[in-house]
């Protein structure tokens, strides 16, 4: 979290963005606690209607506005943008207090309207504007920095719009007017960027029509942006049903919803910060799977406590009963999961989109974002008018997210393979690499290594956040299951040219389309595992793709794995987590590239003193 606080880029957005969704979050929270425990009443709506409608109303503007919001980003300085924004922001607190001090339902609804309103322009321009001001290496980090800051502020604006409705509505009037300046003075300091298209202005219609239509440029873009958006749906069920669940199951005080309100912001915020450390500060996909089955089981254990039958709960009622604790535990844990979904999926969208049309993009996916929030209010609202008690609903939603994952992998074998780097590299062993720096950003390139054990490609791989395609014998590649697993990521199988010369034919066309494509692509040139943990000689089928593609080429090192579980040692033995050192090389021209001079530079690596 220090980078908020001392990379002076980066520090005005954060804080700007922070103090914009406390502002959210202490109104809305201080208008559902007034309607639900302090007889506010707003039109006809019963108090529980109007916690599902009060939501609807909160995300219509991300509907109407957002696209449009992604124009202006993409053809305005954004650093402009945001202040317009928070000077806006102020008007709609303003008009909050006239709404909260004359308790008048229609104004109040009208300045929900226009929180989110502002919101809905400010989105595009929050992420779109973090390449401009991160590094690359800073990108992931900069993303879980918001991701938990936002979730700080969620939990910071639920328990003080709490605990201001609870004593007096002028209290929260106040709040909403003195964090929306604060807000706009910490934006004076973001720094200019200047816009990266010329777009000309276009209708509501078209603006929605091109940003959605930037969405689906690629499957993977795709489905990360309905992953992104699918993590709304399901938060959104969560946090509409949380004060519901704390009223009507628990029996439950107004401390007690924010008390679980607190506990899945602060889940989400330490999922977040989680998933850039376990990340070593790179963009890891392989922490979207994990974490879409942990939020499936915590959710799915959440949904079947039974409690006892009390007349209310306190707080203090929660940490004294063993399935009050597990509940909250689930609920954390629910949301830590929560956090290492989100966190790469953000990242990806970022990385892999173009900068000029970037916050367009980032519009498409909110509109997204929106149907899906929107969505979630009616499956509330038919699930209760069909009788579908809260805990039902907690197990439907944990059944959904996980035909939901099983169905995306499918079509994102990248998402998959990197799965296999998290469950090898991160938790099997202890993966330490030097140099990752050196591996090319983009482009065509070569990795060439030592081959020790049949996971060293996953090793490889980790060095990297970029999709990479590697080659293997034949008789790996079809192993039955596994077969599947490489045939989706791209695996490139090879064989002998006295055995298979057909395979081998086409192993060398497949290197050669995947090069030109400007893909990274990762051989071992010594053709085989090694038998006596010494590295064998380099073939000369290196020399033939180079000559045919003459692409850089970057030799790294495999230290300390010899003797482990996958390696050829007869003294083999499962060791948990042992430290495996993956040293990265300095670039080469194919013309310096040649079998003999490889094998020199992976055998200087493997030598080499690091630190």
């Amino acid at each position: 979290m220090e980078m908020c606080l001392t990379n002076a880029r980066f520090r005005g957005m954060f804080w700007a963005q922070f103090l914009g969704a406390l502002n959210d979050n202490v109104f809305k929270n201080a208008l559902v606690i007034l309607v639900l425990y302090r007889g506010w009443t707003i039109g006809s709506f019963s108090p529980e209607q109007f916690a599902i409608i009060a939501g609807a109303v909160f995300i219509l503007p991300f509907i109407l506005f957002s696209a449009w919001g992604g124009q202006i980003a993409d053809r305005k300085d954004k650093a402009a943008v945001v202040r317009g924004l928070k000077t806006s922001e102020i008007g709609v607190a303003l008009l909050a207090t006239v709404g909260l001090l004359t308790q008048h339902g229609e104004l109040l609804l009208a300045a929900l309207f226009g929180f989110a309103t502002q919101s809905a322009f400010f989105g595009p321009a929050k992420y779109s504007i973090l390449p401009e001001l991160l590094e690359p290496e800073e990108l992931l980090g900069g993303n879980a920095i918001v991701e938990s800051g936002t979730s700080l502020a969620i939990l910071f604006g639920t328990m003080l719009g709490g605990a201001l409705a609870a004593s007096h509505p002028t209290y929260v009037a106040v709040a909403v007017i003195f964090i929306a300046l604060a807000g706009r003075f910490m934006a004076i300091s973001i720094p200019s960027t200047p816009p990266k298209a010329q777009s000309r202005n276009i209708s509501w219609l078209k603006a929605n029509a091109q940003s959605l239509s930037l969405t689906w440029q690629t499957v993977p873009m795709f489905l990360s942006i309905m992953g992104i958006s699918w993590f709304w749906f399901f938060g959104a069920i969560c946090l509409t049903v949380v004060p519901l669940y704390s009223k009507d199951v628990l029996h439950g005080t107004e401390h007690v919803t924010t008390l679980l309100l607190a506990a899945y912001s602060v889940g989400i915020g330490v999922g977040s910060q989680g998933c850039e450390k376990l990340s070593n500060g790179r963009m890891e996909l392989g922490w979207v799977p994990i974490g879409s089955l942990g939020m499936t089981l915590f959710a799915l254990d959440f949904s079947m406590l039974r409690y006892p039958d009390v007349a209310s709960r306190a707080p203090m009622d929660l940490l004294q009963d063993f399935t009050c604790l597990r509940m909250l535990f689930d609920l954390c844990g629910l949301a830590v999961c929560a956090g290492l979904f989100i966190v790469p999926l953000y990242t990806f969208i970022q990385k892999r989109s173009a900068a000029e049309t970037r916050s367009r993009l980032i519009a498409g996916s909110s509109l997204w974002n929106s149907v899906f929030i929107i969505a979630s209010s009616f499956t509330l609202l038919a699930a209760r008018h069909y009788g579908i008690t809260l805990p039902q609903v907690f197990f439907g939603i944990a059944i959904m997210n996980i035909l939901v994952a099983l169905a995306a992998y499918r079509k994102l074998p990248e998402f998959t393979l990197r799965l296999f780097v998290v469950l090898i590299c991160k938790i099997c062993y202890k993966l330490k690499v030097y140099n990752a720096e050196a591996v090319p950003e983009e482009g065509a390139c070569v990795i060439v290594a030592n081959h020790v054990t049949l996971v060293d490609w996953l090793f490889l791989a980790s060095a990297t956040d970029r999709p990479a395609r590697f080659v293997m014998y034949h008789t790996y590649y079809n192993m039955p299951l596994a077969h599947y697993i490489f045939r989706d990521g791209g695996a490139i199988p090879i064989g002998s040219g006295r055995t298979h010369p057909e395979i081998l034919e086409q192993a060398f066309e497949s290197i050669h389309e995947a090069l030109q494509d400007d893909q990274l692509v990762i051989i071992f040139p010594e053709g085989k595992l090694t038998t006596d943990g010494e590295m064998d000689t380099f073939r000369k089928g290196v020399e033939k793709i180079l000559e045919r593609d003459p692409v850089p080429v970057l030799p790294m090192a495999l230290r300390n794995l010899w003797g482990t579980r996958w390696s050829k040692s007869e003294d083999r033995r499962f060791h948990w987590r042992p430290l495996i050192e993956l040293v990265v090389g300095e670039i080469m021209p194919a013309s310096q590239a040649s079998a003999a001079h490889l094998e020199e530079k992976v055998a200087e690596l493997l030598k080499k003193p690091v630190h």
